[in-house]
């Protein structure tokens, strides 16, 4: 790229504004390290997702020489949502290196990786526009989705540097300057980090195919190069999976899919609602990129970025979308789309004196800024927060993963070798009680994840991952515990509520007689007065 693209052009105003952007993408992204600082993930109060307790329990046990399986001497499952994320966590805990402490500064220079890889993309598209791609970045970077997602410790962030990568590499060997092979290996390594990433590369041989077709060239020894790579990857370890595992997908996929018309309907919703949540500035952004096309400024690899973008979230949405809410899986696809809105912003500047350039640039950082608060963003320090006290009858001070944790810590203390225990929400549960665990909505097990949708489970709540379930097939593992409320309680609390019997397990469990004559309530009095309502099997029982 010539340097004249990047300066020479420039009066000594937009040089200084160039600084200034630099400096704003900066100091944003500086906050995803600060974030990680904060967040302190071994304390009370992880940032930390539930499911990411579940990669750190594979890697564990994988780092400690028992393969990759939940309970030690149980057959392997795939039951991570990235392969490639476990791997990743078990070589740094065979390293001596404990990820549980290392993985939320990974995942900030995976957000500040998916950010410089969407500005060089930007500049490889538009390398005269340096002003309008470092705004798009800036405001890519003050994303509150991948700056929440930064926080959780899941694949997020690495899964969208990934895609963003997938994509500077096909448009570069596009323009000539690398082999499509690299491309396909690219893609290749993707489809181990999410599944979803064999469908984007059928797409992205489809969209390269015609493009040879149509220029009548009718030459695809490329597309022929960019399969055959992408096969030598992805065939030996993709078998290998099949052989090791027993089945060619993940165990979460048969989990999560199946629901017919509900999966796709409510999976369309979910992008909706998505869209909906990002569309300023993001997606007025991408409408800029659209009008800019109509506008004469076609091209064969902006064609392919919205295309690739819309193919996401189709793939996403026919799977049947999330559970989780600020959209797990449509925030990688967020650098396609700032990458696309900085090429809209371009085709406005174009559209304007020169002079109006800074002025239009400042307006939508502003927007961006108004609509985001950056200061907003930062996590506040857990460091010292201690576990609340229980108080009846007042709101309670934590939520979700931090109450798993305290459950875990607290089995921990008081469980015996051997024991185990069935419940909903396995992760943090699993890693800090180390005990076994039995999964009763089926994301690490086979057994319930391969068994069909029960309509009446879905019909009215479509949540993928927990909708599944197998009350009698739990009882057959006879768990030392069963824990059907899975939050804290300032009091006892004997029985089932309307939140544990959406599950079906659970709502099963419940009605066998069996259930009831081998279990008995024992709620166990943890820090700060909190209860733990368990149901401990009789025959356990001291």
């Amino acid at each position: 790229m010539k340097k004249s693209s990047f300066f020479l052009n420039f009066n000594k105003t937009e040089h200084l504004f160039a600084f200034l952007l630099v400096m704003i993408l900066v100091a944003v992204s500086a906050i995803y390290f600060v974030n990680a600082y904060n967040a302190h993930p071994a304390g009370n109060f992880s940032t930390y997702a539930d499911d990411t307790y579940i990669h750190l329990r594979f890697a564990h046990n994988l780092a400690s020489g028992h393969g990759i399986v939940w309970n030690i001497g149980d057959p392997p499952v795939e039951g991570s949502t990235s392969l490639v994320w476990m791997l990743m966590l078990a070589g740094i805990e065979s390293l001596g290196f404990q990820p549980v402490w290392w993985l939320i500064y990974i995942c900030a220079v995976c957000a500040a990786l998916a950010i410089i890889q969407s500005y060089l993309l930007l500049q490889t598209l538009s390398p005269d526009t340096l002003l309008e791609n470092l705004t798009a970045v800036s405001l890519l970077a003050l994303s509150p989705r991948l700056m929440l997602w930064a926080l959780t410790g899941l694949e997020v962030a690495f899964y969208a540097f990934v895609i963003a990568a997938c994509a500077f590499l096909y448009i570069l060997y596009r323009k000539g300057r690398v082999r499509s092979w690299l491309a396909g290996i690219a893609f290749a390594v993707a489809s181990f980090i999410r599944p979803e990433s064999m469908g984007l590369f059928a797409i992205t041989l489809m969209f390269d195919g015609l493009i040879e077709y149509f220029k009548g060239n009718r030459n695809y020894r490329s597309v022929i190069w960019m399969l055959v790579s992408f096969l030598l990857v992805f065939l030996p370890i993709f078998l290998w999976k099949w052989s090791y595992f027993g089945y060619p997908f993940p165990n979460t996929y048969y989990n999560k899919t199946g629901g017919g018309w509900i999966q796709i309907q409510t999976g369309f919703e979910y992008i909706l609602t998505n869209f909906i949540e990002i569309l300023v500035p993001a997606g007025l952004l991408g409408v800029l990129f659209l009008f800019g096309i109509i506008k004469n400024q076609f091209s064969v690899e902006k064609i392919y970025l919205l295309v690739l973008f819309l193919s996401f979230w189709f793939i996403v949405a026919i799977n049947g979308g999330d559970y989780m809410l600020k959209g797990r899986f449509i925030t990688p696809s967020l650098p396609i789309l700032y990458v696309m809105g900085g090429i809209g912003l371009s085709w406005l500047t174009s559209k304007f004196d020169r002079r109006y350039r800074i002025p239009l640039l400042t307006l939508v950082l502003v927007i961006g800024f108004a609509a985001w608060n950056p200061s907003e963003s930062i996590a506040q320090s857990t460091i010292n927060k201690p576990l609340p006290n229980a108080r009846q009858g007042k709101t309670k001070a934590m939520i979700s993963t931090p109450e798993f944790v305290a459950m875990g810590r607290a089995l921990k203390e008081i469980s015996e070798p051997g024991e185990s225990i069935a419940l909903v929400p396995i992760g943090a549960v699993a890693f800090y009680s180390e005990m076994i665990v039995y999964d009763m909505v089926g994301l690490v097990d086979p057994v319930i994840a391969h068994e069909p949708f029960d309509l009446k489970y879905i019909e009215d709540s479509w949540r993928p991952g927990h909708d599944k379930g197998n009350g009698q097939h739990i009882l057959g593992l006879e768990p030392t515990y069963i824990l059907l409320v899975d939050r804290l309680t300032d009091e006892p609390l004997p029985g089932v509520d309307s939140w544990a019997l959406q599950y079906k397990s659970i709502a099963e469990l419940w009605v066998l007689d069996e259930f009831h004559e081998t279990y008995e309530f024992f709620p166990i009095k943890i820090r700060n007065g909190w209860y733990i309502n368990l149901y401990r099997r009789i025959e356990a029982a001291p």
